[in-house]
């Protein structure tokens, strides 16, 4: 009889609580990066404050010079062209490619797929690439750079203080 017990517990635990404890991180960082700036801006549009002096209330003041002030406006409606200029074709080209590349319309899909995918690819390689050259232990430039100042005390001082050894790693 007690074991039934504990192995129904055991599965409440297991199907119904253990699910929400590990997806619990996500929600309390959700909550301290995305819901509180915004609570708090919300909060904050309602008051004067300059960050040195305290805060004053203000009510909807803000939003009232918001709606009467002509730059605001012109800003929305820059920012309206501006998305539709460049989301309306950049979703009309994107569709039409991934159109003919899915469709057997053209005669060599994985080339042109690799064509079109090759800049994202190249440019991940190439910042390895540099990085690598750069920070290289035996081979690196930074440490070709600071090989002729590894016997000056200062320096010396300065790797010890950084806890690193030469060559930097």
């Amino acid at each position: 009889m007690m074991k039934a017990q504990s192995s129904g517990k055991r599965y409440f635990w297991q199907r119904k609580v253990a699910p929400y404890v590990f997806i619990s991180p996500f929600y309390l960082l959700f909550a301290i990066f995305g819901v509180f700036p915004i609570l708090f801006s919300l909060y904050l549009s309602f008051h004067r404050w300059d960050i040195v002096s305290p805060m004053q209330w203000v009510g909807w003041e803000n939003y009232q010079f918001l709606i009467e002030d002509e730059w605001f406006w012109q800003s929305i409606g820059n920012t309206i062209k501006l998305g539709l200029m460049g989301a309306v074709p950049q979703h009309i080209i994107a569709l039409v490619l991934a159109f003919m590349l899915n469709s057997g319309v053209l005669h060599y899909p994985n080339f042109f797929r690799t064509a079109y995918f090759m800049p994202y690819i190249t440019s991940t390689v190439a910042v390895t690439l540099i990085f690598g050259v750069i920070f290289g232990t035996r081979y690196g430039a930074l440490n070709y750079a600071l090989s002729p100042l590894r016997n000056l005390e200062w320096f010396k001082w300065l790797l010890s203080f950084l806890k690193l050894d030469f060559p930097i790693e």
